[in-house]
């Protein structure tokens, strides 16, 4: 990959640093006509010390006022309980079998 492919990434990587391998990928192949595959960019910005994370979107539902309050209410319950001496069981739904 030449030095201005690199530069056209990083240029992209600073509009949008959502873009993934693939995504980068692609528009690199469509902008420069360069055809080079995600581990190859992946190598180069590994290269410039710019790391890739999985992108996680959060629910927009799960930190709204409502749910914050829910959660402070099942503290103060929790401490509640807890401070009369009750044991607290933690029960997971996965169906693990021993």
């Amino acid at each position: 990959m030449t030095d201005e492919g690199v530069a056209y990434l990083m240029s992209q990587l600073t509009i949008n640093p959502d873009l993934t391998l693939r995504q980068l990928a692609d528009q690199l192949s469509g902008a420069c006509s360069i055809s080079v595959s995600p581990q190859t960019i992946k190598n180069h910005l590994d290269a410039r010390l710019i790391t890739m994370k999985q992108f996680h979107k959060e629910p927009q539902y799960m930190n709204t006022v409502k749910n914050k309050l829910k959660r402070r209410e099942y503290l103060i319950r929790l401490q509640q309980l807890k401070a009369m001496g009750k044991s607290v069981i933690y029960m997971d739904e996965t169906n693990f079998n021993l």
